[in-house]
C-alpha cells in the first residue's frame, strides 16, 4: 500500500526519484519472497496447513506488488517492449557488394 502510493506520487516521468522508488518496489517483493520461510517460521506442527495457505497468500501479494512495479517500469519506458529497442542485436544486411579483383 505504501509502495503503491509512493509510485503514484513519483509520477511516470524518468528521473532519479522515480527510478529509486521503482527499484525499491521491485527489490522489496523479491526479498520478501526469498525470505518467506524465515518470515513465516512457527514451532507448532498443528498449524502446518494454515501456515501453507498464509505463505501462499503472502507470496501472491508480493507477486502482485512486483507486477505493479513492472507496470511502472513499462509506463516509464524502461522495459524493452518495441522492436526499436532490439535494433543493435539484429544482423546487418550489407546494401552493397564489392569484389576484390582488380583489372589493369
Amino acid at each position: 500500500m505504501m509502495n503503491g502510493f509512493m509510485m503514484w506520487m513519483s509520477g511516470s516521468e524518468l528521473n532519479i526519484f522515480s527510478i529509486m522508488i521503482t527499484g525499491m518496489t521491485i527489490m522489496g517483493p523479491l526479498k520478501a519472497i526469498a525470505d518467506v520461510n524465515k518470515t513465516m517460521k512457527t514451532d507448532a506442527p498443528e498449524l502446518a496447513g494454515e501456515l501453507q495457505r498464509a505463505k501462499a497468500l503472502y507470496v501472491l501479494m508480493n507477486v502482485v506488488g512486483l507486477l505493479v512495479a513492472l507496470y511502472k517500469c513499462y509506463s516509464m519506458g524502461l522495459l524493452p517492449t518495441s522492436t526499436s529497442d532490439w535494433v543493435d542485436s539484429t544482423p546487418q544486411v550489407p546494401l552493397e557488394f564489392a569484389s576484390g579483383s582488380f583489372y589493369p
